[in-house]
Order: structure tokens, then sequence, then C-alpha cells
């Protein structure tokens, strides 16, 4: 099966703490894994504003995921997502074949989702 890629933008609950936002996190990756996807790169895009109130919350911690999976386990994914009560939105889009990943995000901006890989020491 061919797996396609996808761009994935997601508002958080602005209320969570870190700890609890990055249990989301390493879950919304679970539910990745399990639809047989691959995660590209996460980008945090931080507190914004939203344009309307969602459940009464003006603002939410914004969310850019790139990953791949088999085009028939997408809405499994997606389902899985609505599900989660601290997810206010998503929004999946799949992405053109020729579109380069590594040109959508830099490095520096990316963030690890599971937070027990030590980071190494800088050299001196």
């Amino acid at each position: 099966m061919v797996n396609r890629n996808y761009e994935l933008m997601f508002i958080l609950n602005p209320q969570l703490a870190e700890e609890a936002r990055d249990a989301l996190l390493t879950r919304v990756n679970n539910y990745l894994t399990e639809g047989q996807g691959e995660l590209l790169r996460l980008k945090p895009w931080g507190m914004r504003r939203l344009a309307y109130p969602i459940q009464k919350y003006r603002e939410g911690a914004y969310y850019l995921l790139y990953f791949s999976m088999p085009p028939k386990n997408v809405r499994e994914f997606e389902n899985s997502l609505i599900l989660l009560e601290d997810i206010l939105r998503t929004l999946i889009v799949r992405l053109d074949e020729d579109a380069d990943i590594e040109a959508l995000t830099t490095v520096e901006d990316e963030i690890a989702i599971e937070s027990s890989t030590p980071e190494p020491a800088p050299e001196a």
C-alpha cells in the first residue's frame, strides 16, 4: 500500500498543563502509529487567539504535524483525534506528491513528542 503525505493542524485546550500537553501529544503519536502512519515533523505554533470562541475558549495552542499514512487509515485517525476532549479543532489536508516536507519546516522548529530521550550535552 502506498503511503501519502498529510498535514494536520490541531488546536489544544489552552489551559492544559505542560505534562498533560506532552501526554496528549504522545497519545496523538500512538494513534498515528496504530494507523500505520509515520510522524515526519511536529511544529508548535504556540498560543494564538481564535477567530471565534470554541467551547468558551478565546485562545488555543496550535500545532502543525506532517505525517505519512495509507489513505484508507486517515479517516480512522481523524475520528480518534476528534474523540479527545482537549483537542478543540482538527484539519487534515493531503499534500501534493511533490511536496517537500523538509522545506515546509526547519529542524529548529520541531519538538520531540517523547521527552524521555535525553538531549546530548553541548560540546565545549
